[in-house]
C-alpha cells in the first residue's frame, strides 16, 4: 500500500494544514483507494496481490510446516506502511465523518488483531515490521524480527517500524472506541508506549485518555434484529433501540446494512479439520496471483461478508430512548434471493457497538404503483461543500396535503442552527440551499452538521460536511 498511503497522507495533512481546498480531492482519492483495497480481501487486510517473483516467507512457521512450497512475494504488506495508510484515512474521517472512511478504518484494526497472537500470558504480542496477510500466517506467531520471539526490543512486536503499525491500530480505536481494542493498546502501553520513543506515543496517550476520562462505553449491541418482507416492497427491519450509553439514554446514529451473503465482523480463521473458513487452504499450493484473487472474491461472495465491507444503507431512523420500538423499510431489493440484515449504532462520542444478531428474510416485490412514484429521500450536493451546497428532498408521489416537509440544520451536539423550510409541499420533490449561515444570517465554521427532514411521522437526517 505504500504506493497509495504516503501520497494520500501528504495530501490529507497538507489540506489539514493550509485549509487549501486543492489538496482535498487528491485526499479523497487516495483515501477512497485505500478503502476498495481493504474491503477486497475477507479479513480487511491492506495490501493486495502483486506481480512480483514467488518465494517462500522466510523465518516464519510457514516455512517450516510447508517446506519447498512458494506464494507470491507480494501478497503481503509492511505493517508500518498500513499504519501510514490507516493515518490517513483518519485524516480524512476527521475533516469529513465519511461512513465509508470509518468502516475501512474499523475493518483495518480488526484486520491486525485477526493477525495477531497472544503469548502465553495471553498478552497481545503486537506488530511486525513485515507481515504475511493470509498464507504465510497459519495462526501461529510470526518469528520476524520486532516480533514476540525476537531478542531485539525487549521482545514485543511494538517497537521501531512496527510501532507505524501499532499507530494505525489506535487511529482505529479512536475512530470506533471498539472495546475489543482496548487489551491491545494497554499491552502496546505496558511494553512501549510509557517509554515515549516515538512520536505515536502521543496518539496512544490520546487513545488511553479517551478510555479513562471521557465517554468509553459504547452502546449495547442490538440483540433482537428481525426482518421480514414489507407490504410495501422490499423489506422491513425492526428492532428495539438499545441505548447511548450501555442500554441507557439513546443512541446518535444506527448504521444498518444488508448483504446476499451472511455477515460477519470478520472472517473465521483457516480450520483443518472442517476444511472451513480462511485462508481457502483446500487446493494445493502455489498459486497464480489471479487465482489468490478470485478465492477472496468467491468467499466474499459465496461464503460470508464482513459488515465493514458493505455498502451503507441511507434512511435509518433516528435512534429512540433505549427500549423504543425501532421500524425501517428498505425498498427496492432482489426479491429471488436471501438478504441478511444486521445493525450498530454509534453514540455521540463515537463509540459503536458490536454488531446486532444477523436477520434473514425474502423481500417482496410489493404493489405496483405508478412510474412516477418516488420513495421519501434526502440528499446534499456538494458534500462537503464550501460554502452552499443544494438540498433536494423527494416525496412519494401520493402526498398528504396536511403533512409538512420540515427542513433544518442542527450542529452534533443537537443545537438547531437554522430552519430552512417548514411547509405543505404539493409537488413531488423540493429543492433548496444552504449557504452555510445560521438563523441571525451569521456564518457558521467548518465542521460536521446534520440535516434533518420532518415529513409527517417520517424522520430523516444526513451529515453534511463544511469545508472552508
Amino acid at each position: 500500500p505504500r504506493y497509495v498511503a504516503r501520497p494520500s497522507m501528504v495530501a490529507n495533512h497538507a489540506y489539514e494544514i493550509t485549509g487549501d481546498y486543492k489538496y482535498f480531492y487528491p485526499a479523497k482519492l487516495g483515501t477512497y483507494v485505500l478503502r476498495n483495497v481493504i474491503r477486497r480481501n475477507p479479513i480487511g487486510y491492506l495490501a493486495i496481490a502483486g506481480d512480483e517473483l514467488y518465494c517462500s516467507p522466510a523465518n516464519t512457521p510457514w516455512a517450516t510446516d510447508h517446506p519447498g512450497i512458494t506464494i507470491p512475494k507480494y501478497y503481503s504488506g509492511s505493517d508500518f506502511q498500513i499504519g501510514i495508510g490507516m493515518e490517513a484515512l483518519y485524516s480524512f474521517l476527521m475533516k469529513t465523518d465519511d461512513e465509508e472512511i470509518r468502516d475501512a478504518l474499523i475493518f483495518a484494526g480488526r484486520s491486525m488483531m485477526w493477525r495477531m497472537n497472544q503469548d502465553s500470558l495471553g498478552r497481545w504480542s503486537g506488530f511486525t515490521y513485515s507481515g504475511w496477510s493470509d498464507y504465510g500466517y497459519s495462526g501461529k506467531p510470526y518469528k520476524f524480527k520486532w516480533s514476540l520471539n525476537s531478542d531485539q526490543n525487549g521482545g514485543r512486536g511494538y517497537y521501531s517500524s512496527a510501532s507505524e503499525g501499532f499507530g494505525g491500530f489506535i487511529f482505529s480505536y479512536l475512530a470506533s472506541g471498539r472495546t475489543d481494542f482496548l487489551p491491545v493498546l494497554k499491552d502496546g502501553w505496558d511494553a512501549w508506549g510509557q517509554k515515549l520513543s516515538d512520536l505515536k506515543a502521543i496518539n496512544l496517550y490520546i487513545a488511553m485518555h479517551k478510555r479513562d476520562s471521557l465517554d468509553a462505553v459504547p452502546p449495547s449491541a442490538v440483540q433482537n434484529l428481525t426482518a421480514s418482507p414489507s407490504s410495501s416492497g422490499g423489506l422491513q427491519l425492526r428492532w428495539t433501540a438499545p441505548g447511548g450509553n450501555g442500554s441507557s439514554g439513546r443512541a446518535a446514529y444506527y448504521q444498518v446494512k444488508v448483504s446476499k451473503v451472511p455477515m460477519v465482523d470478520i472472517a473465521e480463521k483457516w480450520n483443518q479439520e472442517t476444511q472451513t473458513g480462511w485462508p481457502d487452504l483446500r487446493d494445493s499450493l502455489p498459486y497464480t496471483i489471479q487465482a489468490l484473487e478470485l478465492k477472496a472474491v468467491n468467499y466474499t461472495q459465496k461464503v460470508a461478508k464482513s459488515f465493514w465491507a458493505l455498502p451503507n444503507i441511507l434512511g435509518e431512523p433516528v435512534p429512540q430512548e433505549a427500549g423504543t420500538s425501532e421500524t425501517m423499510n428498505i425498498p427496492d431489493l432482489d426479491t429471488s434471493t436471501t438478504w441478511y440484515a444486521a445493525v450498530v449504532s454509534y453514540d455521540s462520542a463515537g463509540n459503536v457497538s458490536s454488531i446486532s444478531n444477523i436477520a434473514a428474510s425474502r423481500a417482496s416485490a410489493g404493489e405496483k404503483v405508478r412510474d412516477n412514484c418516488t420513495t421519501l429521500s434526502l440528499s446534499a450536493n456538494p458534500n462537503p461543500f464550501n460554502p452552499v451546497t443544494k438540498i433536494t428532498v423527494s416525496l412519494p408521489a401520493t402526498l398528504n396535503p396536511v403533512d409538512r416537509v420540515k427542513l433544518s440544520i442542527f450542529s452534533t451536539d443537537g443545537k438547531l442552527i437554522k430552519t430552512l423550510e417548514d411547509c405543505v409541499v404539493k409537488e413531488s420533490s423540493l429543492t433548496t440551499v444552504w449557504n452555510a449561515n445560521s438563523a441571525n444570517n451569521k456564518n457558521v465554521s467548518s465542521g460536521i452538521y446534520i440535516l434533518k427532514l420532518q415529513y409527517g411521522k417520517t424522520v430523516l437526517q444526513k451529515r453534511i460536511t463544511l469545508l472552508r
